[in-house]
Order: structure tokens, then C-alpha cells, then sequence
């Protein structure tokens, strides 16, 4: 009886050992399978690390795209007021040009005029007649009247000069020094950085200056004219 009791009780263990090796095996298997696909998840989320590794990367060099091209950008804009800027002073020197070849040009009419007036004595006297054309008028007279009227000229002119801007007088001053000795242009440089008024004191100096070898050279010419017919 009892030997067959024990019997029975082994049974049973070897019954409950095998339920548990079968289930030690199946969580076995369980963890394996576990193992995989934990091995697999890992291998896929490295992959998306590694993609978001090389998004980040190339939204870097985006920026980098980025940051040069608006730097690009504002060179053109630079550039471009650059240019409008150079356009608008090179309009408005065409603009002083004009003028200043307007001034020049009438400056230079003046001149020719009393040059050939001085040069034309007949012409002068008669300003000078009555109706019978009789001179009722004195040399003395006369010559008053010429310089009046050379000063009236010279007056017109200052005035239009004292409502010019320093760089047109310096300009005017560049033309006339043309016309001079090589020897008076040391004496005005530096014109940009005087005042208005020392510019246009410089600019009556030189019409003086250009003046006076106006006069020498009408003196030289009446020279040899008699010089020629002495002989």
C-alpha cells in the first residue's frame, strides 16, 4: 500500500517537473522571440537616429544656404543704392555742366564782345552822335561811358557767380585756368577744400589775371600791327 502510494507521488513530480520544463522552455522561446524583435526594434530606431542625424545635418547647411544667400542679397541691394546713387550725381554734374557751360559760354560772349567793341572804334563813336552825326560828346565822356558799361558787365556777371555753388565756381575756375600760364596753376589747388567765399575770390582773381593777359595780347597784336606798317 504504501509502496504504491510512493509510486503514485513520483508520478506526479515527474508529471509537475515536465509541466515545468515545458513552460520554461515556452518562456524560453517567449524570451528569444523577445529577443529578436527587440534586436530588430533597436535596428530600426538607429536607423531613424540616423536619419534624423543627417536631417539635422542638412537643415544645417540649409541655414548656411541661407545666411549666404541673404548676404548675397544684401550685397545686390548695396550695389543696386550704389548705382542709383552714382546715377543720381552723375544726373545732376550733367546738370551743373550744363550750366556752368551755360555761364561759361556767356562769360565768354561778354568778353568777345568787349573785345571786338574795344577793337571797333567806329562803332563806339556812334553811340556817341547826334542825328547829324556829329560827336556831342568828349573823349573824356566817352571812355567813362565805355568803362561804365565794362562795369555793368562785370557787376551782371559777379552777381550770377555769388548765386553759384562752390563747386560750379570751382569748375568755372578749372576752365579759366586753361587759358593761363601753366606757371599761375600751383597757385589754386586745393579748391575743394576752401570756402565759398575765398573760391570766388580766387575765381575774380583769375578773371582779373585773364583779363590782364587779354590786355597784353591786344597790346602785343597793336604792336606788331604798327611794327608792320612802320615797315
Amino acid at each position: 500500500m504504501d509502496h504504491h502510494l510512493i509510486q503514485e507521488s513520483e508520478v506526479e513530480v515527474d508529471n509537475t517537473n515536465s509541466d515545468l520544463l515545458m513552460q520554461i522552455r515556452i518562456l524560453k522561446n517567449s524570451l528569444n522571440v523577445l529577443a529578436t524583435e527587440n534586436s530588430k526594434q533597436s535596428q530600426i530606431i538607429e536607423i531613424k537616429n540616423n536619419k534624423i542625424y543627417e536631417l539635422e545635418y542638412e537643415c544645417e547647411y540649409l541655414k548656411k544656404q541661407i545666411a549666404d544667400f541673404n548676404l548675397r542679397l544684401e550685397s545686390l541691394n548695396l550695389y543696386k543704392n550704389n548705382i542709383e546713387i552714382l546715377t543720381n550725381e552723375k544726373n545732376k554734374l550733367e546738370n551743373e555742366n550744363t550750366y556752368l557751360k551755360e555761364q561759361w559760354n556767356e562769360w565768354y560772349s561778354t568778353q568777345q564782345k568787349r573785345i571786338t567793341e574795344f577793337l571797333n572804334p567806329i562803332k563806339m563813336n556812334s553811340a556817341f552822335t547826334n542825328l547829324d552825326g556829329e560827336i556831342n560828346l568828349s573823349e573824356e565822356m566817352k571812355s567813362f561811358s565805355v568803362l561804365a558799361q565794362e562795369k555793368r558787365q562785370e557787376a551782371e556777371i559777379m552777381k550770377n557767380e555769388s548765386t553759384m555753388k562752390k563747386e560750379e565756381l570751382i569748375s568755372v575756375i578749372n576752365l579759366i585756368l586753361i587759358l593761363l600760364p601753366e606757371t599761375q596753376y600751383s597757385k589754386y589747388t586745393n579748391l575743394k577744400n576752401k570756402t565759398k567765399t575765398i573760391v570766388l575770390t580766387i575765381l575774380q582773381e583769375i578773371q582779373g589775371l585773364n583779363n590782364a593777359e587779354d590786355a597784353i595780347d591786344e597790346e602785343n597784336e597793336d604792336k606788331e600791327l604798327i611794327d608792320e606798317e612802320i615797315i
